[in-house]
């Protein structure tokens, strides 16, 4: 049966595999392909990533299954910057030009619905995983494109730049992007997220009444526990 997660999505794709292949004998091209799925599936087990599927050369990856981390987009955008630092690697190790072995990678956050399988992650649907597609589409060689929920949740943690308002195929609006330029040099994840403040709206009595129970919790050696679906921010 079906569930409803919040995630972060990846979708990474070889740039011009198809005429490399051309000039290529068919053995080298499987070499290369190889080669290419193995480090894929290292950064994103490095990272803590579920890889859905390949599509060809593209790959589709999940953060947020099977269960939800709160750094669940932080973990994509950063296995996304080491997807390319590990392919341009790999195009070095097996004697390509610079350049000849890039990706395109997009990451979009936001609600799927995900369906488990037996032995498998199961798979995810909805229109955030169209939505990554849409941005690895639109995203230069070499480069990381954020959706908007993507970049408001990794804002403290990465340099960005706005990429303006897409016009992505499919959808009936334009899309505001942005452009991962780096890593913020912070010594730690929490001292990143302390640049994050954003107030809470309309739940002042909900918050009121959590710090009267946790005060009485602590007076009476209880525990306070808050309930609510995965991913919306406990």
């Amino acid at each position: 049966m079906a569930e409803r997660r919040i995630v972060s999505v990846i979708f990474a794709d070889v740039v011009g595999f198809t005429t490399l292949s051309e000039s290529m004998d068919p053995e080298d091209v499987a070499t290369i392909q190889d080669a290419y799925f193995a480090a894929v599936r290292d950064v994103l087990e490095r990272y803590g990533g579920v890889l859905e599927k390949f599509i060809g050369d593209a790959a589709v990856a999940v953060f947020g299954i099977p269960r939800t981390r709160d750094d669940d987009a932080e973990r994509a955008v950063r296995a996304a910057l080491a997807l390319h630092r590990s392919v341009a690697t790999l195009g070095a190790q097996l004697g390509l030009e610079p350049g000849t072995l890039a990706l395109r990678v997009g990451v979009n956050t936001g609600e799927v619905a995900h369906t488990p399988e037996q032995g498998g992650s199961g798979r995810v649907t909805g229109d955030t995983v169209n939505v990554a597609a849409r941005l690895e589409s639109a995203a230069e060689p070499g480069r990381v494109l954020l959706g908007p929920d993507t970049a408001l949740a990794v804002a403290a943690a990465f340099d960005l730049e706005p990429a303006g308002v897409l016009e992505l195929k499919g959808k009936a609006e334009g899309l505001r992007a942005h452009v991962v330029r780096a890593e913020r040099p912070e010594p730690s994840r929490e001292a990143a997220l302390g640049r994050l403040r954003a107030p809470t709206i309309g739940r002042e009595a909900e918050l009121a009444r959590l710090d009267d129970e946790v005060e009485a919790a602590a007076a009476a050696g209880r525990l306070v526990v808050v309930v609510a679906r995965p991913g919306v921010g406990k």
